[in-house]
């Protein structure tokens, strides 16, 4: 009967090693893959009936992602948010529980950013206008440059600014034709790609001064 229950308690100890080899294989800005080993068999305690992944930004409020099969040794976290750092960990389990875990930390990637807003067109002049605009909400990356579009009857020109990229910008556009109506885009950049453009903002050019009058040659007729 000692015995009995002796090897019953061995059994349900819950595994008494971490997986091992744990390590990232593949990341974007939205997903982490991952790979790992199995605990060696003699420190399983008994069959493991699969694994369980904790993963989150903060301690205290931790995802968790319980993988059945033991046999498996990939994952994929996914809904992950851009440019965010996550710590993950992994632990094998058995019947009477969960073992030790192994973690680490992972940076997922830059995402798209979301859209600028243009507060209003200033200065406006027959061949040139100042636009100005706010960043975007949420930018989910670093903030590389803007593209700013400007669009007459389907034609569009752009140009990227980049550099000292403030809270509130401000950008000078030259060479258009007078009394025109344009329509004014912006988005963002970062490493994930551009983000998508602003609402486009209407403005007109001012009409052109007259030129200085030409020389008339004037002919005195005699009476």
């Amino acid at each position: 009967f000692d015995l009995a229950t002796s090897e019953t308690n061995i059994t349900l100890q819950p595994p008494a090693e971490a997986p091992s080899d744990f390590k990232l294989v593949k990341v974007s800005s939205s997903e982490i893959e991952l790979e790992w080993r199995s605990p060696p068999m003699e420190l399983q305690n008994g069959n493991l009936n699969g694994f369980v992944i904790r993963y989150g930004t903060d301690p205290q409020d931790m995802k968790s992602l319980t993988v059945e099969d033991p046999q498996k040794s990939r994952a994929v976290l996914q809904g992950l948010e851009p440019f965010t750092l996550y710590t993950v960990s992994i632990q094998a389990k058995n019947r009477a529980g969960t073992g030790p875990q192994t973690a680490m930390d992972v940076m997922t990637e830059e995402g798209v950013p979301l859209k600028p807003r243009i507060t209003h067109i200033s200065n406006t002049k027959a061949t040139s206008f100042y636009v100005n605009w706010e960043p975007p909400k949420e930018i989910k990356g670093k903030l590389i440059s803007y593209e700013l579009q400007w669009i007459h009857n389907g034609d569009v020109k752009s140009r990227f600014i980049a550099g000292h990229l403030i809270d509130t910008m401000t950008a000078f556009i030259s060479d258009l034709s007078p009394y025109t109506g344009y329509k004014v885009q912006v988005a963002a950049v970062t490493k994930g790609g551009t983000g998508e453009f602003s609402d486009q903002y209407p403005v007109v050019t001012d009409v052109a001064a007259p030129g200085p009058p030409r020389n008339l040659n004037v002919t005195e007729l005699g009476s």
